[in-house]
């Protein structure tokens, strides 16, 4: 481990756009921990048309991308149904469209232009009433508190547990898998998925963390109502067993401590209702001409876990 240097302004992506440069976003990392693709290291999204080393290469060229910091956030940009990446000659009028899906309630979504915000959408003020439960919800299970290691207890925590849902149906899941620490005999795997259950094989400990973040996690859009209920059975690190309602889910999170405080110990999030991880919406602007314009989204989650667009550029006269 080492210690970055401060933020180079002329090493950002807004002052290299602001010099006239043509640039496709994506987000990656130099793991040294042998798990590519770990959690809050970045990752690059590409929209490719089929899953063969051509499109994927053809997307990349043709700037059809965009980062994110770790929540695997969709992100849908066009401009004059063209989408992000693309150079547009010169239109005086320009119909923005946007649609993200998160996995966490979305702070906000903002199109920049030349650099400046234009626009902001805001998911996260929206109030939920009784006909959200028609539409899926996020739940996040986060595991791995524990001891510090100066304290000289603990090590490497092993986590084994399965997911009942009762009353509802699992759409579709994200694990979000940190690296470290470094360990052949251990992997983070989901053993088992079905609509009603699903089985995880984890681990974690305080070392070789970036950020000393110690935490992993299985996020859940689930289809159910006030009723549906959740249950986390764990036979490792410890026997133990925590159920919760989607309605007292609705309103706090819930804890489940595998032993005394500071052994490790895990959460259910608060649920995340659609139209806060949702969003869609269009915007018109325009341009006199005189400059090249370029546009993009930025997308902030209310965990901090963020996306940024490829621009599209349009063209001065």
């Amino acid at each position: 481990r080492h210690t970055e240097g401060g933020r180079w302004t002329k090493h950002t992506l807004q002052y290299y756009l602001n010099q006239g440069y043509r640039l496709g976003v994506v987000a990656s990392t130099d793991d040294h921990l042998g798990h590519p693709g770990g959690y809050r290291e970045g990752l690059a999204a590409i929209k490719a048309t089929e899953l063969t080393r051509e499109a994927l290469f053809d997307a990349i060229r043709n700037r059809r991308t965009y980062a994110v910091t770790g929540d695997r956030i969709e992100l849908d940009f066009f401009l004059n149904d063209q989408m992000m990446g693309q150079e547009l000659e010169y239109t005086r009028q320009r119909r923005l469209k946007v649609h993200v899906r998160g996995w966490d309630e979305i702070d906000r979504v903002e199109v920049l232009k030349n650099g400046r915000v234009i626009h902001r959408d805001f998911p996260v003020d929206r109030e939920p009433d009784q006909s959200a439960w028609n539409k899926p919800v996020v739940l996040r299970f986060e595991y791995g508190w524990g001891p510090w290691p100066a304290l000289g207890w603990g090590g490497t925590a092993d986590w084994n547990f399965t997911v009942d849902i009762t009353g509802g149906q699992l759409q579709q899941i994200q694990p979000c898998f940190t690296t470290g620490p470094i360990d052949e005999f251990r992997r983070d795997r989901i053993l088992e998925q079905s609509p009603h259950q699903l089985k995880v094989q984890s681990f974690t400990a305080l070392k070789q963390q970036v950020d000393d973040w110690s935490q992993k996690a299985i996020v859940m859009r689930i289809q159910g109502d006030a009723n549906t209920k959740i249950s986390i059975s764990c036979t490792q690190p410890s026997e133990c067993q925590l159920t919760q309602t989607f309605a007292e889910l609705a309103t706090c999170n819930e804890m489940l401590f595998t032993r005394p405080f500071p052994w490790e110990s895990a959460m259910l999030h608060r649920l995340v209702f659609h139209d806060q991880w949702e969003t869609e919406f269009e915007l018109e602007d325009d341009g006199e001409g005189n400059r090249d314009d370029w546009y993009y989204v930025r997308v902030i989650q209310a965990n901090g876990e963020m996306a940024w667009s490829s621009p599209i550029w349009v063209n001065k006269k």
